[in-house]
């Protein structure tokens, strides 16, 4: 990863982790191996603040500076469609925090 770690996130039962920092990239890692999987730009972002993955593990959510929230299906972006499935664009401030609802709803 080059730059600064801003975010995490673990994913698929705590054997992966996402994460995400100031060159835009969310990155997938894999915690057996200690290796990267798979980075991809998170579209629109200058600077990941938040990541989270769905309790289902099926989504996860980036959000940066600008107040953007970037919602992706996990296995469609580790397969290199890099489109959002949402957009969140109405935030004024940047994100901190974010959670999924318990059903993995957004």
């Amino acid at each position: 990863m080059n730059g600064t770690i801003r975010s995490l996130a673990f994913a698929e039962n705590g054997q992966q982790l996402l994460s995400g920092g100031g060159d835009g990239q969310v990155y997938h890692w894999d915690l057996r191996t200690r290796t990267c999987m798979h980075k991809g730009v998170d579209e629109g972002c200058i600077n990941s603040t938040a990541l989270c993955t769905s309790p289902s593990g099926t989504h996860f959510a980036a959000g940066s500076d600008s107040g953007i929230v970037n919602i992706y299906n996990r296995e469609e972006f580790l397969g290199g469609k890099r489109k959002p499935v949402r957009t969140i664009e109405n935030l004024t401030t940047k994100v901190d925090f974010m959670r999924f609802n318990h059903d993995s709803q957004y």
